[in-house]
């Protein structure tokens, strides 16, 4: 007689767990980068209001290095997902 116990779900995952470690991962990269660049922008408006504008060309350079990074982020997901969905129709 076949055993019939229902698999739990992390025994589908397991032969998928780098892909879903990487997942998380860059889910919380972008996240954290998306999440930095407004934080970083009110910092620029207060130190634009007190007139220190060496710190508003910090503040400037760090989102745009931010804006670049989690663009690189994007496309490297990107180019991930659809390394796997091409692999896949293989």
């Amino acid at each position: 007689m076949p055993d019939k116990t229902p698999k739990s779900i992390l025994s589908y995952l397991r032969p998928h767990r780098r892909a879903l470690g990487l997942g998380v991962l860059l889910l919380l990269a972008t996240n954290a980068l998306d999440k930095a660049i407004p934080w970083l922008l009110a910092y620029a408006v207060d130190a634009l209001r007190e007139g220190r504008l060496a710190a508003v060309g910090e503040y400037a350079i760090w989102v745009i290095a931010i804006a670049v990074l989690s663009m690189m982020v994007y496309d490297y997901w990107d180019d991930c997902v659809k390394e796997k969905h091409n692999g896949a129709s293989k």
